[in-house]
């Protein structure tokens, strides 16, 4: 079952996770997949939370790796449209400002534009 739908709008890739549960278990596959998307380095990377309700340790782990890898070749990454439970995470675990965090899709692709 694939978790994630990828598109391009431009320069910029779009990850919209959907699976709604990024838990351990779902997480080397998640890797996988992100990795294969990634191959050809997009200046701009933004992940759609919308479907997702819940976030491990693990699924943390994981989004700070992206963020490394598309960091190393010089791009960005954003992450959207997180809920308020997904955004409480981000908060109690202090990593809010660890990432660039937007409302939505359309406001983290304004931003690239801008």
């Amino acid at each position: 079952m694939p978790v994630l739908e990828a598109h391009r709008e431009k320069d910029v890739l779009i990850i919209k996770i959907t699976e709604p549960k990024l838990q351990m278990y779902i997480i080397p596959n998640l890797r996988s997949m992100v990795k294969d998307c990634l191959a050809d380095k997009p200046p701009c990377v933004v992940f759609d939370l919308s479907q997702v309700e819940l976030f491990d340790s693990s699924a943390m782990g994981a989004f700070f790796g992206f963020q490394k890898n598309i960091q190393g070749w010089g791009g960005r990454m954003r992450l959207a449209n997180l809920s308020a439970k997904l955004q409480q995470i981000f908060k109690v675990t202090k990593t809010e400002n660890s990432f660039s965090i937007y409302a939505t899709v359309d406001d983290a692709l304004r931003d690239w534009i801008s």
